[in-house]
This record gives structure tokens, C-alpha cells and sequence, in this order.
């Protein structure tokens, strides 16, 4: 499971960069706070796991 979401946002991260690219900093601004909100949700599982 762990990485599928390493997968999920590697992939965004790339994305980010072809829309930055192409000069579409819109899709990239969007693609972005979705792969930051990824990370977060993902450390905060790591978290709940690690306390039990």
C-alpha cells in the first residue's frame, strides 16, 4: 500500500513538471497542492500506525 501512494505522488510530481513545462502553472498549481495533501494524508497514517 505504502507504494502505491510513493507511486501515486512520484507520478504527480512528474506531472507537475510536464504542466510547468508546457507553461500551464494553473494545472500544475492544482496538481501540486493535491500531491502536498497525498504526502500529508500518508504521514499521518505512518503516524497512526507507528502509535499502536
Amino acid at each position: 500500500m505504502k507504494q502505491d501512494s510513493s507511486d501515486r505522488i512520484k507520478s504527480l510530481d512528474r506531472e507537475v513538471k510536464r504542466y510547468e513545462a508546457k507553461g500551464d502553472d494553473v494545472v500544475a498549481r492544482c496538481l501540486r497542492h493535491f500531491s502536498e495533501q497525498l504526502r500529508r494524508i500518508e504521514r499521518k497514517r505512518g503516524d497512526k500506525h507507528e502509535s499502536k
